[in-house]
């Protein structure tokens, strides 16, 4: 094994060398391949949305009536 340069004189191991940086180029390289999304694939997505109209406490829960189906058999455990 090699010694390394830094004063503690401790041996080079291959968890203690820095990456090479052809090492960092091809994690680099693997996200070249990404794509926004088109809106061919967003529209299904924007046909199942909820919106939720109001956050506040006493604004009622007409906003959440589409919900009841998804979280009608839910516990609140605490």
């Amino acid at each position: 094994m090699r010694r390394s340069s830094a004063p503690t004189g401790r041996p080079l191991t291959p968890a203690s060398r820095p990456a090479p940086n052809w090492l960092v180029f091809v994690f680099l390289l693997s996200f070249n391949q990404l794509y926004a999304q088109t809106p061919a694939d967003i529209a299904p997505l924007n046909q199942q949305l909820t919106p939720l109209t109001a956050v506040r406490a006493g604004s009622g829960f007409a906003d959440l009536a589409p919900l009841a189906p998804v979280v009608a058999k839910a516990r609140v455990v605490g």
